[in-house]
């Protein structure tokens, strides 16, 4: 499973403008949860593939999870999320639906991001999201992911 390079890739883009308004959210919120929606891979050799790493590139499975940082947004590329939980398997857009989930010893989850946030800039917001009873707001990254803060 690939899960932290697509989340690292996430945090390792964000540039000062992003960061400020992230922060000046959570001063406001006095919280420094932070969650992440990502897209991660699994590549498997079939049985019987005598091509290794061309066999996995061609088997891969897509799906969709969120993780949750209680100390805030990632400051290094291979910190693992207190709690993660599957979206969908296979991935499914964020977009334009509500999405649902159980992050264990954390609370239900629930975003909905608005159809269409894919056009949005980096910081803008995309859409609102619950963690149990805290409510985040959606802010779009660099690479056009959501990225999620307490409000």
């Amino acid at each position: 499973m690939h899960l932290l390079p697509q989340i690292s890739a996430i945090a390792l883009l964000w540039s000062a403008s992003a960061t400020a308004l992230v922060g000046s959210i959570e001063q406001r919120s006095a919280s420094n949860h932070t969650l992440y929606l990502a897209t991660c891979v699994i590549e498997s050799n079939p049985p019987g593939c005598p091509l290794g790493t061309i066999c996995n590139s061609l088997n891969k499975e897509y799906y969709t999870i969120v993780g949750f940082y209680p100390d805030g947004p990632l400051t290094y590329k291979f910190k693992q999320p207190s709690a993660s939980a599957t979206i969908s398997r296979p991935a499914q857009p964020w977009e334009g639906t509500k999405r649902t989930a159980v992050l264990e010893g954390t609370g239900e989850f629930e975003s909905l991001i608005e159809a269409g946030a894919l056009v949005l800039k980096k910081g803008d917001i995309a859409g609102s999201a619950k963690l149990g009873s805290e409510e985040f707001v959606v802010l779009m990254t660099e690479m056009r992911r959501p990225h999620m803060v307490r409000v």
